[in-house]
């Protein structure tokens, strides 16, 4: 046995250094560039984000900025080289942006973007002082703001009126992990970091536009007409939940409610016997209320806070909430599996996650902007969850040793106000008690 021991590390050394060295090429393949031009591009923007006021006659003369666009419309374009393309595109977005061109800021941020799923495995370790994850960050940041217009206003108009946008440093945390990484974990309905990165990019470019276009029209529709208000109608803010949620928190001393995916209209308190509840509320697009109720001259007597599905235990830590509330929203999470799990993390030992949701709102959506996932049941009558009717996640399988899990299906009419279903007949109920 002694004698076959070094022989078999010797064998797992060899195993590792071959693995390692096949990762180690696989990683560098896209990256490297051997043009001369864009190596001299490479030198001249990559050391630090660019502060010479004369940088852009410098690239006008090398003739960039013609090379660049002509790449980013995907004319002559290679995979040598993708990278200094990707990290060009972002160092004018930072120029532009901070010169008051947010426009073309923006135009610069699109076009490399589109190439970043093609250099992702290796952007993070080239010279350029920009990460994966900042540039999507600042890609999601800015189309947010674009987006924070008034009612009616075109994007385009909204651009430019941005005086000067600055770039954000850091990821600070906001995007979705499996982006981040090489591999996609098998509770995932992509197959590769590609694809998902595709439909992350579609994810904020339409998904952002279509929500806030949505609730910019709610909100200019409900304004309380009462002189003196600077609100909407006041009984929209009672109208958040379609379940009595003090049976869920009853015996509890001291009750603690988030309420998740919540919209700009947030209810303060909820009346538990003689007592007022206070409710968290938030959600993945409340900067872009924040500034839309700066736009009206609103005065919301409660805010919402900003914190997407899949970052909720970075925002409230875990195990807090006795009542965890999701209303017709969690089908517009990015990575919704990943949304579920962090709605049982914040949720408290023997506290509920109540999940309330039309069903199959994908395919009544087709399959537009935000709305990639459906709640629907099995033929079986549990709960799952599908991706554009391509992927199919069973929840009491996937939270079998995290929370009982338990469904009810609902028709309209059983709603306390069936004329605000929607236009849907049928609603997916799903209780999920967090197992100690």
């Amino acid at each position: 046995m002694s004698a076959v021991m070094p022989l078999l590390l010797q064998a797992l050394l060899l195993l590792s250094w071959f693995i390692v060295t096949a990762l180690g090429k696989r990683k560098a393949a896209g990256c490297p560039c051997a043009d001369p031009f864009w190596q001299k591009v490479e030198a001249m923007l990559s050391d630090s984000l660019v502060t010479h006021s004369d940088v852009m006659d410098k690239l006008r003369r090398i003739d960039l900025l013609d090379r660049l666009s002509a790449k980013l419309a995907g004319e002559n374009s290679t995979a040598d080289c993708l990278g200094a393309v990707v990290g060009s595109a972002m160092s004018l977005a930072v120029i532009e942006g901070r010169t008051g061109h947010a426009g073309k800021a923006h135009s610069f941020l699109l076009g490399g973007v589109k190439l970043l799923p093609l250099v992702a495995h290796c952007f993070d370790d080239s010279p350029w002082p920009f990460t994966t994850e900042e540039i999507l960050n600042n890609y999601r940041l800015l189309n947010k703001e674009m987006n924070a217009c008034a009612w009616g206003v075109d994007l385009g108009i909204c651009l430019e009126s941005i005086k000067r946008w600055d770039w954000s440093v850091g990821g600070m945390g906001a995007i979705p992990r499996i982006l981040l990484g090489k591999i996609v974990r098998p509770s995932s309905p992509w197959k590769s970091v590609v694809e998902a990165m595709d439909q992350y990019i579609y994810w904020i470019e339409k998904g952002v536009t279509l929500e806030a276009l949505y609730w910019k029209s709610f909100l200019a529709r409900n304004v309380d007409k009462k002189p003196g208000t600077q609100w909407v109608r006041p009984e929209l803010a009672d109208e958040w939940t379609y379940i009595d949620p003090c049976s869920y928190v009853e015996g509890t001393k001291a009750p603690r409610i988030l309420n998740v995916g919540s919209g700009p209209i947030v209810p303060e308190t909820v009346q538990c016997g003689g007592r007022k509840v206070p409710i968290v509320s938030a959600d993945g697009l409340a900067d872009v209320f924040w500034r839309l109720y700066d736009l009206e001259d609103f005065l919301p007597p409660w805010l919402p806070m900003q914190c997407y599905f899949e970052q909720l235990a970075t925002c409230f830590g875990h195990d807090y909430f006795h009542l965890v509330h999701v209303r017709n929203a969690l089908d517009h999470a990015f990575d919704l599996p990943a949304a579920i799990l962090q709605l049982v993390a914040v949720t408290r030992l023997g506290g509920t996650v109540v999940l309330h949701h039309a069903r199959n709102e994908a395919h009544h959506e087709k399959g537009q902007g935000m709305h990639s996932w459906s709640f629907d049941l099995s033929v079986q009558g549990r709960p799952v969850v599908r991706y554009l009717d391509k992927w199919l996640w069973d929840l009491t399988s996937a939270l079998e040793y995290k929370a009982e899990v338990s469904v009810q299906l609902q028709q309209r009419e059983e709603l306390p106000s069936p004329e605000k279903a929607m236009g849907r007949e049928e609603f997916v109920l799903i209780t999920l008690r967090k197992l100690p």
